[in-house]
């Protein structure tokens, strides 16, 4: 198994990162509360296609046109995250503002609070996907500060909400920003606290999760990094390995830091800055014979989600052909294949 120094060491080519939406989907999926290490780690959630979020996009679009004084609030979420989701951030920016007048006829406190958070932490989500899409990112900051600005107003509403995820997507924000105005030989290799108390850590890895499920961050490796000391901070060496193999999954498709400092030199030579962030006597576990038999079965258990991924992309792509649409279609999954079960890990019992 590689170290980290070596794992990290790779991740050269720019990708942009992406950060929290809030939509009718962010709302189920907290429900289900299904945000683990394993399930984030494998790519084992729900990741709709682009044609699910276009089709989406003319239905809403035309729904709050067809009645713009009386269309619910939360419509003008449901279309700008579809229009984000499909690269046009400029569009849902606009109608984020738009959705101000909807908020203004809301006679509920409670309400009109809770639709004003949702438009904030999206507003602030959607400058900075417009930062990352920028190619001139490194010295027009605009959007992201923008972004700051609007997540920062929307954590001072609702510090809780998201599982508490708005504030690790700031503090990655702040980061990017901070490599850019600042001395970047002094930057850490995450935006995580340095030395983080296992509590903190457990909150972290919530957190991160919640952003790489909920705001199509599979592929941003700076969010992995952070869940991998938030793993080995909380001493849970299993999780660890797993999100280690994922990280050389992101080496192996050339992805890496949207950190200047970062993306230009090697991480292994932040090696001063690991050891600041977790110290080897408190937090390395002692490695045992399970941990390689992990690693097995990250790449067994990621072929099968793939799988997976891949037949219920074909099974909705064949119903959107049929203009169907599972947000207007309680049938539309009826049918699917049955997904298949992912191998058991090391030491895993089944009946």
């Amino acid at each position: 198994m590689k170290s980290p120094a070596l794992i990290l060491a790779a991740l050269l080519a720019a990708l942009p990162a992406h950060a929290c939406l809030w939509d009718r989907d962010t709302l189920a999926a907290e429900a289900r509360g299904h945000l683990d290490v394993l399930s984030t780690v494998l790519g084992d959630f729900p990741q709709p296609s682009r044609r699910f979020y276009e089709m989406r996009a003319e239905r809403v679009q035309q729904e709050i046109e067809a009645a713009p004084d009386r269309a619910p609030a939360a419509l003008y979420d449901d279309l700008a995250v579809a229009l984000d989701q499909t690269g046009d951030a400029t569009a849902a920016i606009g109608w984020m503002e738009k959705k101000s007048a909807a908020i203004a006829r809301l006679t509920d406190p409670k309400a009109k609070a809770e639709q004003e958070y949702r438009r904030l932490a999206n507003l602030g989500t959607f400058h900075a996907h417009r930062w990352f899409r920028n190619a001139a990112r490194d010295t027009d900051l605009a959007d992201l500060h923008a972004a700051i600005a609007k997540i920062g107003e929307a954590i001072a509403l609702n510090p809780n909400a998201h599982f508490g995820r708005e504030k690790y997507q700031l503090l990655a924000l702040e980061w990017y920003r901070d490599g850019r105005t600042q001395d970047t030989a002094r930057q850490l290799v995450t935006f995580l606290p340095p030395k983080l108390e296992p509590a903190e850590a457990e909150a972290a890895i919530k957190g991160i999760c919640g952003i790489i499920q909920l705001g199509n961050a599979w592929e941003n490796p700076d969010l992995f990094v952070a869940l991998w000391f938030a793993t080995r901070a909380a001493k849970h060496a299993s999780l660890g390995v797993l999100v280690e193999a994922r990280l050389l999954q992101l080496i192996e498709l050339k992805r890496s830091s949207l950190h200047p400092a970062l993306a230009e030199n090697p991480w292994a030579a932040a090696g001063e800055a690991f050891h600041k962030l977790l110290p080897p006597e408190r937090y390395w576990p002692v490695e045992n014979e399970k941990l390689p038999a992990l690693a097995q079965f990250y790449a067994a258990a990621r072929r099968v989600t793939a799988a997976n991924q891949t037949v219920r992309d074909a099974f909705a792509e064949e119903r959107f052909a049929e203009d169907r649409h599972p947000d207007t279609d309680p049938k539309f999954w009826q049918g699917a294949p049955k997904p298949a079960k992912l191998p058991p890990m090391p030491g895993e019992r089944r009946k």
